[in-house]
């Protein structure tokens, strides 16, 4: 597997991967995370050139907030997630941002203990944040360091 930053010509085969999720994103909303100043889009891809999953950030001052992280579901439970968020806190920490906020579907279980296990902390919910299906959402928070692996 290999993490990089994603282009304009990953786009396509993003919005393919995100037809598969709940909460998905159109080519469109993916394509403005590229533009963003202070955002971060990673992807990544199989040795074969494959697109596994992607991520993106935003970052405000000393603080930034995962805004999606999709794994294809044929590569999902083999690192991929945890290597995008790896990836994605390491450049965060790097650019000096102390920490890190996401919501997450209080019905996306693996998620929220993948989380837990990567030394996320749930620090609030949001009730009925997300829609088709309606649920809740729970926010976690990651301190970062400049060693943060």
């Amino acid at each position: 597997m290999h993490i990089r930053r994603m282009t304009v010509g990953d786009v396509p085969a993003v919005a393919v991967l995100e037809i598969q999720s709940l909460s998905s994103w159109s080519q469109e909303q993916i394509a403005v995370e590229l533009e963003q100043e202070r955002g971060t889009a990673l992807v990544s891809t199989s040795f074969s050139g494959e697109i596994q999953g992607w991520c993106c950030g935003s970052q405000v001052d000393s603080e930034a907030e995962l805004l999606k992280i999709t794994v294809c579901p044929g590569w999902r439970r083999q690192g991929v997630g945890v290597a995008l968020l790896q990836a994605l806190c390491e450049q965060l920490a790097a650019d000096d941002v102390e920490q890190i906020y996401l919501e997450v579907r209080s019905s996306n279980i693996p998620a929220c203990q993948l989380y837990l296990k990567l030394g996320w902390q749930e620090v609030g919910n949001r009730k009925k944040y997300y829609r088709n299906p309606v649920d809740d959402a729970h926010v976690f928070v990651r301190t970062l360091t400049k060693d943060t692996h």
